[in-house]
């Protein structure tokens, strides 16, 4: 099967219907083998303290017993390339570790070409986990098929699943068939109806399915090029793991691919009889270097806490911030144009923290700090905000930004400036037009066709010949594909972040920041939704897409971001970024979220997930404030542990003051003034609710934990039990107190310790409560 024709598989499993079922069991059959999982002899077990892994003579798993009563579930898997089949002998090696290594050959025709690659298959113990290693060396010239991983697990009936999802219950069928754009910008309309866009809960755990997941956002097609993306869909994962559970034995094991891995597009997919498939996307394979994959087999209680808990310790990299400081800017914020007087008392019942000061400050997109004197000012792309308009003023200059932020700071608030390291100019023309300026000119700068071209015309990210010039914006009359653009009115051209011309210039424009705005907190990047597109003018020399070199914008972002990071983190400012793709891997540098599209269910759940220890700011648009009602729509986020934008002036296409909307704000706004610097708590079975219709979630703050009790509805009381807080077992006293919303005093609060565990009952106002836990 093909890679595009496989992606056609998934979305017409994802659509339903008996069809699709029946060439999902065929598909799953040609590339695990066949059959259900069952109790095949084993020739090898790798033991680590918490699971053993059966493995058969061909390399293949059979097997995995966990935790103290040795609970063995039969599982089939191993390692499949699609189109491919094993030819000759398996090779055994054992390793000293207790590890044993298989070396295979795979073959198959694509194309008509005959494509040969050796499969090195390892498996080792480590301290709390089995893990697995491929390493695939390919014989001859670059080609590419998707590298499967799967296992399943019998009796999947009794067995629960858990991901990272964006949503617990399947998208409907036409988001995956619906042509773009129209899909994307139909989720607009889910801001104006009654209810507001959709909420999931995501920390619920589900019986196996028929289900397939993107990673971080729909793959990448020639048909799906559009310059946007919303990322308001639920069948996307942004964590790469699968966690299944079997509550009656107690015992739970996650399959956790590694975040350092060369990971371009990566699919999920599960089947009701106990299925789970990664497939990795497009990574190239050929004698020029190999390919590499890890992941890891461990085991742990029945509770979506476990694989994550193994996760973020196992790579904390990826989920702590870099900047140890970037809990402090956890509060609610604004993306506001605004630097007039504020009631400083006011927003600080709100929680209010800091302001991404909103675009308008630059002359042109990409442009973010021109070169003037620090006295000149200079004129901004436009006047007045985008929605509402407000009028800014026709110019600004370096003192008048510094000052903004100085003012800011000394009001106990901090200011993220505005980045978008992908988008340039304005009214941008392809081809290049001559030159309105000499470049000796000193106001060459202010044409962006001019600097553009005179400067990183290598950088302009196009479109492939394949792709349709009806969706392209400026294609040439002779059919040569043109660059990738923004249509909104100022028509800006997309940049590649990996080039080196391109990524010097925005490394200065950082570094400027630093040196003249030294009152900044740093900055926020706009719009990484570009991260899922690929350069096919560039060669990365991983990617092989649809038979050709290419280079993915995630491996471009992963090499640029780690040296803007560096510029960042040694003056002490933070990196702060709009994810529209929801993967964490692109985040080893970054410290906190500012999420455009916290509207949407998935888009909260999924930044929620990613940003479990970092500071992350959800957007309010006006459309859909305190949808489907107030207190519902602030205890979502409560329980998440995120901060909603507040109203705040000038706030642009975010909510506006209003008395409604700040007496909601300063209803909770005591809540999540205690949330600030919170870590979610991940220990085995943190926390419970005993009885009543509420759900609670536990994070670790400053100076202790705090439980937001949720969603309660008309129940006056929770029962509540919180388990493993090593204060306990270190014999510490802890005090207990609550608050309520509409309350500004914490009340103190009763409860029971036994052994590890802590019992309380809590009052519930409005179907909510925050627990704060002290030593």
């Amino acid at each position: 099967m093909s890679i595009l024709n496989r992606r056609r598989f998934l979305g017409a499993l994802a659509a339903g219907g008996a069809a699709a079922r029946a060439l999902a069991s065929r598909v799953w059959e040609q590339v695990s083998g066949g059959g259900a999982a069952s109790d095949a002899k084993a020739a090898f077990r790798i033991q680590s303290p918490n699971i053993t892994v059966e493995l058969s003579h061909e390399g293949n798993v059979v097997g995995v017993v966990m935790g103290k009563k040795g609970i063995r579930w039969p599982v089939r898997g191993g390692t499949s390339l699609v189109g491919c089949s094993v030819g000759g002998a398996v090779l055994v090696d054992e390793r000293k570790d207790g590890g044993v290594r298989f070396t295979k050959t795979l073959a198959g025709d694509f194309g008509g070409a005959r494509r040969e690659v050796t499969l090195y298959e390892s498996f080792f113990p480590t301290n709390n986990s089995v893990r697995w290693e491929l390493r695939l060396d390919g014989h001859g010239s670059p080609w590419s098929t998707p590298i499967e991983t799967h296992l399943e697990f019998a009796g999947a009936a009794e067995k629960k699943f858990w991901t990272s999802w964006g949503d617990p219950e399947p998208d409907k069928p036409q988001l995956r068939t619906e042509g773009w754009p129209g899909v994307l910008f139909g989720a607009f309309r889910l801001l104006d109806s009654k209810e507001g866009p959709h909420w999931n809960d995501p920390l619920v755990v589900k019986p196996f399915r028929d289900r397939s997941f993107w990673y971080g956002a729909v793959t990448y097609d020639y048909s799906q090029t559009t310059n946007f993306y919303t990322p308001f869909f639920g069948d996307v994962i942004c964590i790469p793991l699968a966690t299944v559970m079997d509550e009656a034995n107690d015992v739970g094991v996650t399959l956790a691919l590694s975040p350092d891995d060369v990971l371009l597009d990566l699919t999920l997919q599960t089947t009701a009889a106990g299925g789970v498939k990664f497939s990795r996307l497009f990574r190239r394979i050929s004698d020029q270097g190999p390919a590499d994959f890890s992941m890891d087999l461990t085991a742990h209680e029945p509770d979506w806490r476990g694989g994550l808990r193994w996760m973020t310790d196992r790579y904390p990299e990826y989920f702590q911030p870099p900047l140890a400081s970037a809990g402090e800017l956890g509060g609610t914020g604004a993306y506001s144009s605004y630097e007039g007087e504020l009631d400083t008392k006011k927003m600080k019942r709100m929680a209010f923290t800091v302001n991404w000061k909103a675009s308008f400050d630059y002359p042109y997109q990409g442009l973010w700090m021109p070169p003037v004197p620090d006295g000149e000012k200079w004129t901004r792309l436009k006047p007045w905000s985008d929605e509402p308009r407000f009028y800014i003023g026709h110019s600004t200059s370096v003192p008048q930004m510094a000052e903004y932020s100085r003012k800011m700071r000394q009001a106990g608030f901090y200011v993220l400036n505005y980045y978008d390291f992908a988008e340039f100019g304005t009214h941008m023309i392809y081809p290049a037009p001559p030159f309105r300026r000499s470049p000796s000119d000193p106001d060459f700068w202010k044409d962006p066709n001019d600097f553009l071209y005179a400067n990183f015309a290598d950088a302009i990210l196009f479109h492939s010949e394949k792709v349709s010039p009806r969706i392209q914006l400026q294609a040439s009359d002779d059919g040569t594909p043109g660059p990738v653009q923004v249509g909104w009115p100022w028509s800006d051209f997309i940049l590649d972040w990996g080039e080196p011309s391109w990524q010097n210039f925005l490394l200065d424009q950082a570094k400027k920041l630093i040196a003249k705005i030294p009152d900044s907190s740093g900055m926020c990047i706009d719009r990484l939704d570009f991260v899922r597109l690929y350069n096919f003018r560039r060669d990365d020399g991983v990617t092989w897409f649809d038979g050709r070199p290419a280079r993915s914008l995630v491996v471009a972002w992963k090499d640029f971001s780690e040296k803007l990071g560096a510029v960042q983190h040694s003056a002490g400012q933070a990196l702060f970024v709009n994810n529209h793709i929801k993967r964490v891997d692109i985040l080893k540098h970054v410290d906190g979220l500012f999420d455009e599209h916290g509207d949407y269910g998935p888009s909260k759940n999924l930044t929620a997930m990613v940003g479990m220890f970092k500071p992350t700011i959800e957007w309010v648009q006006e459309a859909s404030k305190f949808k489907p009602d107030p207190d519902t729509f602030m205890q979502r986020f409560l329980y998440l542990g995120m901060f909603p934008v507040a109203p705040f002036p000038q706030n642009d296409h975010c909510i506006l003051p209003s008395p409604e909307a700040d007496k909601i704000y300063m209803d909770y706004g005591p809540m999540f003034t205690a949330m600030r610097g919170r870590k979610w708590v991940l220990l085995p079975g943190a926390i419970q609710i005993d009885q009543g219709s509420a759900r609670a979630n536990l994070f670790k703050v400053p100076n202790g934990y705090v439980a937001p009790i949720t969603f309660g509805g008309a129940d006056t009381s929770a029962n509540v039990t919180l388990r493993g807080l090593p204060e306990l077992t270190e014999g510490k006293k802890l005090h207990c107190e609550v608050i309520h919303p509409g309350e500004q005093d914490w009340q103190e609060c009763a409860f029971r310790e036994k052994v590890s565990a802590i019992t309380l009952k809590v009052p519930l106002s409005r179907g909510c409560a925050l627990v704060r836990l002290m030593a």
